[in-house]
């Protein structure tokens, strides 16, 4: 009996060698990663030591332009007490400052999972039924991007 050829190639290699093509491909993503960010970092500061916010540009000749792109984080504290505080000390300061409070802060909405996955236990109760079926009207769930990882056994040195 002929074994058919299989779909993808890689079906042919046992496991080991599977994870190790695995394994060494992200080894060599994580360096270039790390090299391209290093590379990246430094010529945007030579060629604009004196940056400004936003897309800066440098004529390079022959209708070239390098466009570096200067970007800060800005976070807020975790503490969302303390942000509506300073928010509402901000409104009480005049006009401008109650102006001004909306316009600084954005409340968003973020959906936590874990009262979520608890209720799935019970998604055949009638309350937890009701609630599930109003969360999902709202509520879009697909596949994200998988995690992989080989663990080395402790004391393993690289």
């Amino acid at each position: 009996m002929n074994n058919p050829t299989p779909s993808d190639p890689r079906d042919l290699l046992d496991r080991d060698t599977v994870l190790l093509h695995w394994q060494q491909a992200k080894d060599v993503l994580e360096t270039a990663k790390a090299t391209e960010m290093s590379w990246r970092v430094y010529v945007v500061k030579r060629a604009f030591p004196d940056g400004n916010e936003g897309t800066n540009t440098l004529p390079l000749g022959g209708g070239y332009e390098l466009k570096g792109v200067i970007n800060y984080n800005y976070k807020l504290d975790k503490d969302t007490a303390k942000v509506w505080a300073i928010q509402n000390r901000i409104a009480a300061t005049g006009n401008r400052g109650s102006f001004l409070a909306d316009k600084f802060f954005s409340w968003k909405v973020d959906f936590l999972t874990t009262e979520y996955k608890k209720l799935l236990d019970e998604k055949d109760s009638g309350e937890a039924k009701q609630i599930l079926d109003l969360i999902n009207e709202v509520l879009t769930i697909d596949e994200a991007a998988p995690g992989l990882k080989i663990k080395e056994p402790k004391g393993s040195k690289k």
